[in-house]
């Protein structure tokens, strides 16, 4: 066919396509014109794809219509319709209101919800669109209980769904559709024109393609696949619609979980009427487990305007990194971000938490009020409480968090309690006294009260209490007895006052047959143990007929006659009404080998309602008698009421069985009550302890308490069983275990003071075990309980622990102590050590041993279990050669008994360390002085080691100083093994450093040592005082502070050996001289601080006497 044969056919269709259009419009009816015009509708918009409500909530959407030309509002209207109305209700609620034609309109529609579950509400066009379809949109909408308000994704997801504008075939053709011109003949030779593209393929693809039920949403975005074709129209299909919805925006919409994916089926359509099909499969799964709560103090919150409260849920059964989507039911109200609520208007608004992914969600209820509470009145409601009454109430977190401070004055008030109302709008400040008159102040400070000024403040007058009113509260008083009328006198806060008398009130009480001063034998009022007062009416002066005569009673208050009261009183006989015995004193009557009373307690009540006056009955004040009677005599006797209000009834010795006691008034039956007599208890079951078993060690006695319950399984004191009755009523204690070691024998009961015990003596257990001790009685009904017995090991000794010990080396020539204790087998001393051997390395030590390393003393094993045994170190070891000793218990029988010996290892070590740094060489500071002897002192510095043993063969050692060069060999002196030297110094002034060397042990090492620099300070003399009288010449010095000093006589007699003779020649004459005791021809002596020279007339004339001491030098020369 030829381009010109299809254009010609193309323009035949048109004019006829014009012709029959014509044709319809000139015969078809009205209603044709008008169906036409419904294909209007371009989209329906604003139908949220899910919901999620609460029970008995009302919420709203609204429908918007937009059509492709304006049009009339009734084509812009929708209809709705719901599932399941008893789950969700719907209707519309407004229609457009446009008053001219427009392309668009809205709807409103509203929701209510009914109950628990789920329901699809169908929103649908009143017109149709081109393809002569009406629109319908669909949204799930789930109920929830109040008490969970179950918001899911679908709640927000909802908001941007309805957003989503439907693409109709109209919106493509719209923009894409061209008006078909008829073939133009400038265009006829035009040979190169393209046929139009074809849509033969299409993909599909998904933002997303795993949804939750329930609401979670898939966007769904559709790409033709044909070269040049393009979409003009989209449809969608869901393959199960219980799974996931579809809608024309290609928006899918989980709503139940299936394990199999949904098939979303698209087809797509070009202008010209071409069509291609893809699919998308899409899985809808479960919402994720998960529980969320809130506080009961999270679950409502009263807030101020500006105020914010943090909301803090308690997660668990979520994953991890689990997210809380928050929102608000009205936000002009409160707003919530992250669970920070922040109040913003007056009202109330639904704050809701969800598990995001999940249904689990928790609700806060928050009222906002624009205003602090503030105190509203400030009052006295009773005399000894004060109330504060609230403009508006405080929860009761925030009453916890107020401050109530009261003051009368600038002065703290009395201590008082807080009783707050229920709600939370009031306080009372209660005393337990009365509040004392004065004017008190009430300031209540919080950040709740007062808005922007936290702090509100009242005060009050506190009057003196008065008598506001009085009262009689009796309506009876009896005939022939004193007749008590109660008055109460109450306050201004209605609360009786107890400080009233009855001379406050002016009194008159008349009778027909009263005589006329009965006035005056109306006594003063008193107060009584209910705080009422009451007046007596003396029975002589009144001769009142029962149920005939009444007494009027009117009393005012004397000094304010308004406050008055007047009573009618009515005048009864008394009579005893009822009596009921509630019981004996003891729970349980037992069985006397003598005669002894039971006492019954009763309760009885007279005609007037009061209890029975005891005194007026026995003073005839009653008009009926109490009479009582016993059924059995035999075992008790006619019971007698008592004036302390008890019904005494004796029972005779060794009564046992039941009686039954009646209680009669004028003939007439008040109470009876059944009297037994229990046969006399005895011990029918031993109760051991509850933890049912006892240990103790073989060869000791285990302590057993007991109780005893009777045959009637009441508990018996202790005491109560004698070692006699235990043997009557059980015999013997069973014991079943240990045979020939343990038995009934070992057993015995022990009737304490404060306890009752058995005492199971094991002293003939040889090893650890158990056993069961039997108790049972011997009558004709046994009970039988039993009791466990568990015997440990015997606390003879079992091993040895090593109490202290050196570290793990020991120096040669050094003895160390290894101390030791023998324990039982419960870690305690065992003091029983004379049956015992300690052995030392494998080998009974009967005297020292040694080995060719140690030296090693026989052990010691003291009566308390300790123990000690010494090693002195020998030769050194090699690390290789490791010395080891081993402690053992062996009996005298040769058996050991422990498993294994308690083993002490360590190394033997020189007792002086290689090297210079072996000894260190310390100086006396205090002797650094010029011309004197200084003590040098040398300490192994080996950690542990004592000089001494092997080196004490040194009789001397040489040491030589940095000044002089020269060795010089002094006596060494080995103390408690350190070594000491005294050494000369040198003069004042030096700075000296002394060495010296000293052998170790005769392998060979030779250790140095020397000191640090050394000063030499002078001596402490700075001069000598020389006096002579006679032949004596008197020599004292003088320090270098200034002051005489005593010269010792130990010091003089060391620096004696410095006095000399010598001649002018230079010619030395020999002084012999002793101390003062000795004779020569010089003597010295000591007197008063001064050294003394005597018989100087033996030096020769010209001859002089020289005398040195510390340093410093004294003469005297002969004339």
């Amino acid at each position: 066919m030829s381009k010109y044969s299809r254009k010609f056919k193309r323009a035949l269709a048109l004019v006829l396509t014009f012709v029959m259009a014509v044709s319809v419009i000139t015969v078809t009816p009205s209603t044709n014109v008008e169906a036409a015009s419904n294909k209007v509708v371009k989209s329906l918009a604003g139908v949220p794809a899910a919901k999620t409500m609460n029970v008995g909530e009302t919420t709203s959407f609204k429908a918007n219509v937009k059509t492709t030309k304006k049009v009339a509002k009734n084509l812009l209207q929708v209809t709705v319709k719901s599932s399941d109305s008893s789950v969700v209700a719907a209707k519309v609620a407004a229609k457009p209101k446009n008053k001219k034609k427009a392309k668009k309109g809205a709807s409103t529609i509203n929701l209510t919800a009914g109950k628990a579950g789920t329901a699809t509400i169908t929103v649908t066009t009143k017109a149709k669109n081109k393809k002569n379809k009406k629109v319908t949109k669909k949204m799930v909408v789930t109920v929830a209980e109040p008490t969970t308000q179950a918001t899911t994704a679908a709640t927000t997801q909802a908001t941007t769904a309805a957003t989503t504008q439907a693409t109709t075939a109209a919106t493509t053709a719209a923009t894409t559709a061209a008006t078909t011109q008829a073939p133009n003949n400038n265009n006829n030779n035009n040979t190169n024109e393209k046929p139009a593209a074809v849509l033969k393929k299409i993909s599909v693809s998904a933002d997303v393609t795993s949804i939750t039920e329930k609401g979670g949403q898939a966007k769904l975005s559709v790409k033709s696949e044909s070269e040049g074709a393009e979409i003009a129209t989209v449809t969608y299909k869901s393959s199960n619609t219980q799974v996931a919805i579809v809608d024309e925006d290609g928006v899918v919409t989980g709503v139940n979980y299936n394990p199999a994916p949904v098939t979303i089926t698209v087809t797509a359509t070009d202008k010209n009427g071409n069509s291609a099909s893809a699919t998308i499969a899409i899985t809808v799964t479960a919402l994720k487990t998960a529980k969320i709560t809130l506080s009961d103090e999270d679950k409502t919150a009263s807030l101020y305007v500006g105020e914010t409260k943090t909301l803090k849920p308690t997660v668990t059964d979520a994953e991890e990194g689990y997210v809380i989507d928050w929102t608000s039911s009205k936000e002009s109200v409160a707003t919530v971000k992250d669970g920070i609520i922040t109040a913003v208007s007056k009202g109330q608004a639904i704050i809701t938490g969800v598990v995001k992914g999940t249904n689990a969600s928790v609700s806060c209820t928050v009222t906002v009020s624009d205003e602090a509470p503030g105190i509203e009145k400030f009052e006295a409601s009773h005399a000894g409480t004060l109330k504060v009454t609230f403009s508006a109430p405080f929860s009761k977190a925030d009453q916890e968090n107020l401050n109530i401070d009261l003051k009368i004055g600038s002065d703290k008030a009395p201590a008082f309690e807080t009783e707050w109302a229920t709600d939370g709008k009031s306080v009372e400040l209660v005393k337990k006294s009365d509040y004392e008159v004065a004017t008190y102040t009430v300031t209540i400070s919080g950040e709740k009260v007062a808005y922007n000024t936290n702090k509100a403040e009242a005060t009050y007058k506190v009057e003196p209490r008065t008598i506001a009113s009085i009262d009689i509260p009796t309506d009876y008083v009896p005939a022939y007895a004193y007749a008590k009328i109660l008055f109460e006198a109450k306050d201004q806060y209605g609360d009786v006052m107890q400080n009233v008398t009855a001379n406050q009130f002016t009194w008159q009480i008349t009778s027909e047959r009263a005589s006329t001063d009965t006035q005056n034998s109306v006594y003063t009022g008193r107060l009584n143990r209910t705080g009422n007062i009451y007046a007596n009416l003396d029975p002589a002066d009144t001769k009142l007929v029962a149920d005939q005569d009444d007494i009027t009673v009117f009393a005012y208050l004397t000094s304010n006659s308004k406050i008055r009261v007047t009573k009618n009183i009515g005048v009864k006989n008394l009579a005893v009404q009822n009596i009921k015995i509630t019981g004996t004193k003891e729970d349980k009557v037992y069985q006397n080998s003598k005669e002894f009373n039971v006492e019954l307690t009763y309760e009885a009540t007279d005609n007037l309602g009061g209890a029975v006056d005891l005194e007026a009955y026995y003073n005839g004040a009653y008009t009926s008698k109490i009479t009582t009677t016993t059924s059995k005599e035999d075992i008790c006797e006619a019971p007698v009421i008592t004036k302390e209000g008890t019904i005494l009834v004796k029972v005779p010795a060794n009564a046992v069985g039941k009686a039954t006691v009646t209680v009669m008034a004028k003939d007439n039956k008040l109470s009876e009550y059944e009297i037994e007599i229990l046969a006399a208890p005895y011990a029918k079951e031993v109760v051991f302890p509850a933890e049912n078993t006892v240990s103790v060690v073989a060869g000791e006695v285990a302590k057993i308490p007991v109780t005893f319950k009777n045959q009637y399984g009441d508990a018996m004191g202790v005491g109560s069983v004698t070692p006699a009755a235990f043997a009557d009523c059980f015999g013997t204690i069973g014991v079943n275990g240990f045979k020939g070691e343990l038995s009934s024998d070992d057993v015995t009961y022990v009737n304490g003071a404060n306890e009752d015990y058995l005492l199971v003596d094991t002293i003939n257990v040889k090893n650890k075990g158990t056993a069961t001790l039997t108790a049972r009685s011997t009558d004709e009904d046994p009970i039988t309980t039993t009791f466990g017995l568990e015997v440990t090991a015997p606390r003879g000794a079992n091993k040895i622990k090593i109490t202290k010990a050196p570290k793990e080396t020991i120096l040669v020539g050094q003895t160390t102590t290894v101390e030791f204790e023998i324990q039982d087998a419960y870690g305690k001393a065992w003091t029983d050590a004379a049956t015992y051997r300690m052995e030392v390395a494998g080998a009974t030590l009967q005297d020292d041993a040694s080995t060719d390393y140690i030296v090693v003393s026989r052990p010691v094993i003291n009566t308390d279990g300790t123990g000690y045994v010494t090693i002195t170190g020998k030769a050194a070891t090699s690390k290789a050669s490791a010395q080891q000793i081993q402690l053992n218990l062996k009996k005298l029988d040769g058996k050991y008994i422990t498993n294994e010996p308690v083993k002490y290892a360590f190394t033997v070590n020189n007792n002086i360390a290689e090297g210079d740094k072996g000894i260190v060489a310390t100086l006396d500071k205090a002797s650094y002085k010029a011309g004197t002897k200084a003590v040098l002192t040398l300490t192994a510095q080996y950690d542990g080691q004592k000089l001494g043993t092997y080196n004490e063969s040194y009789e001397a050692v040489a040491i030589y100083d940095s000044v002089s060069g020269k060795a010089v060999n002094y006596p060494v002196k080995f103390e408690n093994g350190v070594a000491k030297v005294e050494i000369e110094t040198s003069k004042a002034g030096d700075k000296v450093v002394y060495y010296g060397q000293i052998e170790s042990d005769g392998n060979g090492y030779a250790t140095t040592f020397k000191t640090g620099e050394v000063k030499i300070e002078p001596n402490d003399p700075v001069a000598f005082n020389i006096s002579v009288e006679d032949t004596d010449v008197t020599v004292s010095y003088v320090d270098v502070k200034g002051n005489t000093v005593d010269i010792d006589k130990t010091n003089v007699s060391q620096a004696i050996a410095k006095i000399s003779v010598s001649s002018k020649t230079g010619k030395d004459v020999t002084a012999n001289y002793v101390s003062v005791d000795g004779a020569s021809q010089i003597v010295v002596s000591f007197n008063k601080g001064v050294a003394s020279f005597g018989l100087l007339d033996k030096i020769p004339e010209g001859y002089t006497l020289t005398f040195t001491y510390g340093g410093f030098t004294a003469t005297y020369t002969a004339e």
